[in-house]
């Protein structure tokens, strides 16, 4: 049985989505893009949406609109 990711492995798989599209400090990108990348990577709705608050509460990931995630200056020098 395969085991969940926690919600700083889901956050930082996140945070490789913008590294691997290339993308620094301040991009904003689609929810639902990222949410597709996730799913099809690392794991499930659920997973994407703890890992998107602990990015938010650990100030790596603002969130403009309910439709939009943005790489904070702290997301970038984690990744």
């Amino acid at each position: 049985m395969a085991t969940l990711p926690t919600t700083e492995e889901s956050a930082r798989a996140i945070l490789a989505i913008f590294k691997v599209m290339g993308f620094g400090s301040g991009v904003t990108l689609q929810r639902d893009q990222v949410e597709m990348q996730f799913g099809l990577n690392v794991g499930k709705a659920a997973d994407f949406s703890s890992g998107v608050q602990y990015g938010v509460d650990h100030g790596w990931f603002e969130l403009p609109s309910t439709r939009t995630i943005k790489l904070a200056d702290a997301g970038f020098a984690e990744m």
